[in-house]
């Protein structure tokens, strides 16, 4: 859906034959691509294109060639971002790769991959967390990796890996603090913070690599739980939890802090493949210096979860946007039928990810994305109301840091 996207909704961006030096993406966002019909098996393919990005983010994707491939082309990559795909970046045939600054991280096999005769020069480029290796030279091509942060002040000796034909004599020793958990497996890793408690049975049903294998709990009041340490309450966190469930039926899970702030709202889990959900955490869910979820299904028969990521970030916004429900109003009489609930939301930053409205009758509320919401910021609900009764209405609303805050109660 339109909330919650997953890895593969649609084929992605694919350059072929271009004008050299005419194709630039400067902040530019691609999330979600690379289906199995994609040119390239890739979210962004450069087919004999000479392309330069910069300052963007290219990540969640699914394929065989993973979030980028250069085929025949030099990329110049600059403080940009890749991450949760199987391959963050794979140069083939003759490419080039040119990277400075940015982060590559979360990759289910390997950050970075040079095959055939393809060339690069990597520097000031943060390699971490991502499975089997941070970067793979298998082919004959000069790869220099000189002063990038492998996840560990030791470097690829005991960060992320470095495998074959590259060249990586001097190291960067501090980066960002991250933790992964790799739930059902054992390589785990983190740096500044610890690796998570995760409840759940581990379990390889659905296969052992990393994002296959998964941690489950069957009791249907039980959530599945993760504990973090290490963080800092001034800092910022982005919280990257990774799902899918073969299991027969739908799941629906939810995702809360430990003093009950949402992470995530109730959603069907995909089922052909893992895929990675990214949220910003408020500063109330770590301010303690520690980070506990709870993982909640609503539907299906366990309670999954294949893999968790936390990362610090620089963002510094810790302003709360502002939600109104303006109709109805309270004690207002609702008749049975569709009614249209409306308010507004804003945020300081312009960066609204989510309005909710919670619907209750005495307990505790169901909540739901709202129907519309416009770029000035109001929103519209359509409520079907199926039976009379006494209502309880509420609107929460998250911007993109994880800041999040609610409405007054309105009782109908």
């Amino acid at each position: 859906s339109a909330d919650y996207p997953t890895s593969g909704n649609w084929e992605g961006i694919y350059f072929n034959n271009a004008l050299d030096g005419a194709s630039v993406l400067d902040y530019v966002d691609l999330r979600y691509a690379g289906n199995n019909s994609s040119p390239g098996d890739a979210a962004l393919y450069s087919s004999n294109t000479d392309l330069t990005i910069s300052n963007s983010v290219i990540s969640q994707s699914i394929g065989n060639y993973g979030g980028v491939r250069a085929y025949n082309a030099a990329l110049t990559l600059t403080n940009t971002e890749l991450y949760g795909h199987n391959y963050g970046l794979r140069a083939t045939g003759s490419g080039v790769l040119s990277m400075t600054g940015g982060r590559v991280y979360a990759n289910a096999i390997e950050g970075l991959r040079f095959e055939n005769t393809a060339t690069g020069n990597i520097s000031g480029v943060e390699i971490f967390g991502n499975v089997t290796a941070g970067m793979n030279g298998v082919g004959t091509g000069a790869i220099v990796a000189q002063g990038n942060w492998w996840g560990s002040p030791g470097g690829p000796s005991t960060g992320d890996a470095v495998l074959g034909n590259v060249d990586y004599a001097s190291w960067l020793t501090d980066g960002s603090t991250y933790s992964y958990y790799n739930a059902g497996g054992t390589n785990h890793t983190a740096y500044g913070l610890s690796i998570a408690n995760v409840s759940g049975i581990p379990a390889t049903d659905w296969g052992s690599g990393a994002y296959q294998s998964f941690s489950y709990e069957t009791e249907a009041n039980v959530p599945l739980t993760a504990d973090f340490a290490g963080l800092s309450p001034s800092g910022n966190y982005r919280l990257i939890l990774s799902y899918w469930n073969q299991d027969s039926g739908s799941s629906t899970q939810s995702a809360v802090d430990i003093d009950g702030t949402v992470i995530h709202s109730n959603f069907t889990l995909p089922t052909s493949h893992a895929s990675q959900f990214e949220y910003r955490l408020a500063s109330s869910s770590f301010d303690a210096g520690s980070l506990s979820i709870e993982i909640n299904r609503s539907a299906g028969l366990r309670t999954v979860v294949t893999g968790l990521f936390l990362i610090e970030d620089s963002s510094a916004d810790n302003v709360a946007p502002i939600v109104t429900v303006d109709t109805p109003t309270e004690g207002e009489l609702i008749p049975v039928g569709t009614y249209r609930v409306s308010g507004t939301a804003t945020d300081s930053t312009d960066n609204l990810e989510l309005v909710e409205i919670g619907i209750g009758t005495g307990g505790a509320p169901f909540w739901q994305s709202v129907t519309e919401l416009a770029t000035d910021g109001n929103w519209f609900f359509n409520w079907p109301v199926s039976t009379q009764g006494d209502y309880q209405l509420q609107a929460r609303a998250i911007d993109s840091a994880g800041n999040q805050s609610s409405s007054t109660l309105i009782n109908v």
